[in-house]
């Protein structure tokens, strides 16, 4: 560049420049490496950088020097190319580079005392100049203009730089001849050039910036205030496009006709069918969803229609491609003055959640059987057998029907263990389970492992009869599996006890009572030999339910197994069954006290006669436990005695009585304690 005849401004190189070698510096590893370390520079909101680096290239194409815009911490944010001397040997080596960024940040902080430009010899050997970018009253960064000489180079000392840090010699010294030699006195009127152009670019992109800002806020509130969908369809095409599901409008005419003024292209994936078909036609959407479905959407959406409320519903859709899925919707209505109403909802797909729920469901089923189910034995366990008694009592209840019992207790079974082991005790419970399980075979009845080797049956709606039928049966059936037990007192294989009972449900009565009743018969069956079915036949009046035990009866019944064949023996035991069965009558038919008292006592007197001419059999015969058989009469007698004085005088009730009369002296003494001795006196 001369200076025109008759002037005298000087030539702005001494030494011209080589643009075709230099090089690009952003995005050289130093820089890169700043720009990954550092936080986004505020001037990136503000400037569009691509466009500053075109400008920046085509001053340096028409002008020769390299322009940049540096911040503070060396981070070159926009440039022209470089000096090959900076880019493929200051700025490399790492020790001359770390010369180059400290002279950056030097001439750079050099701006923040307000001067308008600045001139600096880097630590390198080049000069660099600056001049402050100032935005809104902001100094943001700094204009560079450098890597020239202002006058030639000393050679000397880039020769000691070279040896210094091992530098190519020719090549070095080539790139040093590349950088040219500036005028000085044309610096600050370039500098003052672009740094005016720098700040009206940053001061045009940060306008753009606030109008971008402004329109942005105008559009949302725009979008915010309308609720029309069509005016804003391109932005909610790209919007729905990466929603996984549906975005439709639905509208109903005043007339009943349906369309679909709008619908995602998420339609294609969740129904098989293309958006421009549903907006044709809306059937077309209908035909997909499951026929045992689909009157139930189309009204649900008829009753939102008309209520005008939030429309949800989940169900079955049949794709040709898909098969079977699930899908959930949900719209809100718009009523329109014109009379009809236009849905706004979303449609997606549910059919994992569906699943997850389905397996859920089915583990938490299995969960529940778990709990109700005895693990050993896979019949119901105790915890499951009290509810459903629970349950199928208060049912009883209320229809008045027979609800029978069945308690069963493997006999012998503690001996069963100990000859045969655990392994084959459990192996024993199951088999004996599975028996009960056939004959426990309608949906209503339950069997049960009620606790170690005894288990539960119950059976509502079951008559007397019918409950020691299946009794029997069970009975039977254990016996034929033909389990050996060697160490059993009723049969050279695996036997059961059962007790019975049948009741008539009524709100006085409760659980536990029913429970009893089975007990004791279980333990009269246990009594009687074992391997046999008991039954006890409970009577209870509904108009007595208020009251307590003492209307709970039970009717003793005579069976010949209870014979010890003495003559004697025999018909006292009788005599006692059927004075206990007078007693229950003289109580159930509203007998006073003082009759109730008299039958107590003649029974206590029949009591009292029986032990006496039992004792004087046993002791002809020589019956060994004698003398304790005689105490424990004793006591029982005593016992009585002491009850009927209590229940004269008002201060006992009738049940604790029969309880004592029914249960410890015929029940448990005479059909239990007396067995002993039976084979003593066989006549």
């Amino acid at each position: 560049m001369v200076e025109d005849k008759g002037t005298s401004a000087p030539i702005l190189f001494r030494r011209l420049p080589r643009i075709g070698q230099m090089r690009d510096p952003l995005a050289s590893e130093w820089n890169l490496d700043l720009v990954e370390r550092l936080s986004v520079h505020e001037l990136n909101e503000l400037i569009d950088f691509s466009q500053m680096n075109e400008i920046f290239q085509n001053y340096l194409e028409v002008v020769g020097l390299p322009v940049a815009i540096i911040d503070f911490d060396a981070r070159v944010l926009a440039s022209s190319k470089w000096q090959r001397v900076c880019t493929e040997f200051h700025r490399k080596n790492e020790q001359t580079l770390v010369r180059c960024l400290e002279s950056d940040v030097i001439l750079s902080r050099q701006m923040l005392s307000g001067k308008p430009y600045a001139i600096y010899r880097c630590y390198n050997g080049l000069t660099d100049c600056a001049s402050p970018i100032v935005i809104a009253g902001k100094h943001l960064a700094n204009l560079f203009i450098g890597q020239f000489f202002l006058e030639p180079p000393d050679l000397n000392y880039f020769r000691r730089q070279q040896e210094e840090f091992g530098f190519d010699k020719d090549d070095y010294f080539k790139a040093i001849s590349e950088v040219p030699i500036v005028a000085e006195e044309k610096i600050p009127a370039i500098l003052n050039l672009l740094s005016g152009l720098a700040h009206q670019i940053a001061l045009q992109s940060l306008a753009e910036k606030k109008a971008r800002a402004a329109y942005e806020s105008v559009e949302k509130q725009v979008h915010e205030r309308t609720r029309e969908l069509k005016n804003s369809h391109e932005l909610l095409q790209k919007l729905s496009s990466q929603i996984p599901g549906v975005i439709y409008q639905l509208y109903l005419s005043a007339d009943g006709e349906l369309r679909m003024p709008y619908v995602s292209e998420g339609v294609n994936e969740l129904f098989e069918v293309t958006s421009d078909n549903v907006q044709d036609n809306v059937e077309a959407l209908f035909a997909r969803i499951h026929p045992e479905d689909v009157h139930r959407v189309k009204q649900h959406l008829l009753d939102s229609a008309q209520a005008q409320t939030v429309w949800g519903d989940q169900y079955r859709v049949l794709l040709p491609r898909q098969g079977l899925r699930w899908r959930e919707g949900t719209a809100c209505p718009e009523k329109l003055p014109a009379g009809g109403v236009l849905w706004h909802g979303f449609i997606q797909d549910v059919t994992e959640r569906k699943q997850a729920e389905a397996a859920l469901a089915e583990t938490r089923l299995k969960l529940e059987e778990l709990s109700i189910t005895d693990g050993l034995t896979g019949i119901a366990n105790r915890r499951h057998f009290d509810a459903v008694l629970a349950m199928e009592h208060a049912r009883h209840v209320r229809t008045g029907g027979s609800l029978s019992l069945l308690l069963l207790d493997i006999d012998d079974f503690k001996l069963f263990n100990d000859n045969y082991g655990h392994v084959v005790g459990d192996e024993c419970l199951r088999q004996v389970a599975l028996v009960l399980a056939r004959h426990t075979a309608r949906p209503s009845d339950l069997a049960a492992r009620y606790g170690g080797e005894e288990f539960a049956c119950i059976l509502p709606e079951t008559d007397a009869r019918t409950a020691v039928a299946v009794a029997e049966g069970i009975r039977r059936d254990i016996l034929a599996q033909a389990i050996a037990h060697k160490g059993s007192r009723a049969a050279n294989c695996v036997t059961v006890s059962v007790g019975v009972v049948t009741v008539k449900c009524s709100p006085g009565m409760r659980v536990e009572d029913i429970i009893v009743l089975a007990d004791k018969s279980l333990y009269c069956a246990k009594s009687n030999g074992r391997n046999r079915v008991e039954r006890a036949e409970v009577v209870f009046r509904a108009e007595d339910a208020p009251r307590s035990i003492e209307r709970r009866f039970v009717k003793l019944v005579w069976d010949e197994s209870f014979c010890c064949h003495n003559a004697l023996i025999d018909a006292q035991h009788l005599s006692l069954f059927q004075l206990s069965n007078d007693l229950i009558d003289s109580e159930s038919a509203d007998g006073s006290p003082e009759e109730v008292s008299r039958v107590v006592g003649k029974l206590l007197d029949e009591v009292v006669r029986h032990f006496h001419d039992e004792e004087q059999i046993l002791k002809a015969v020589g019956f060994p436990e004698l003398e304790e058989h005689a105490d424990e009469h004793a006591r029982l007698v005593e016992k009585g005695v002491l009850l009927l004085q209590q229940h004269q005088g008002g201060a006992l009730c009738f049940g604790e009585v029969f309880q004592f009369l029914v249960y410890e002296v015929i029940q448990n003494h005479m059909l239990g304690l007396d067995r002993e001795y039976f084979p003593y006196i066989r006549e």
